[in-house]
């Protein structure tokens, strides 16, 4: 298992990030560009095992419903790169538990049924 830093999104030029930059990061989880930064480290990661990308080697994509914490997270402006991602899983899993989605989430409209809905949608649009 490979943890990375909690950065903030790829645009944010600020030492200090307020609740405004919190929410725009919160919108784009899955924005091409903001996955791109956390798997360019994730490959430096794996390179130490041998392996050229993460994207190399069979995994799993593991989804938390609680990630999606607005509304926007789950329509991102470029989800090329997630799509790619759950194209090349040997297999997809989707943890719902409603609780922390409530929990975590920035708008009250977020729900777990709402962010499954959402993402099946993405994921149909491939």
């Amino acid at each position: 298992m490979f943890e990375l830093p909690d950065w903030c999104h790829p645009d944010c030029k600020t030492s200090f990030h307020d609740e405004e930059c919190c929410r725009r990061k919160a919108d784009l989880v899955l924005d091409s560009r903001f996955l791109e930064q956390r798997l360019s480290v994730a490959d430096e990661m794996i390179a130490c095992l041998g392996y050229s990308s993460l994207q190399a080697v069979p995994y799993i994509l593991d989804i938390d419903l609680d990630y999606f914490r607005t509304e926007r997270a789950t329509q991102p402006p470029d989800s090329s790169l997630f799509l790619a991602l759950a194209c090349g899983a040997i297999a997809i899993t989707i943890a719902t538990e409603p609780e922390y989605v409530v929990s975590e989430r920035l708008d009250e409209t977020v729900t777990a049924e709402r962010n499954l809905k959402a993402l099946l949608r993405l994921l149909g649009d491939k």
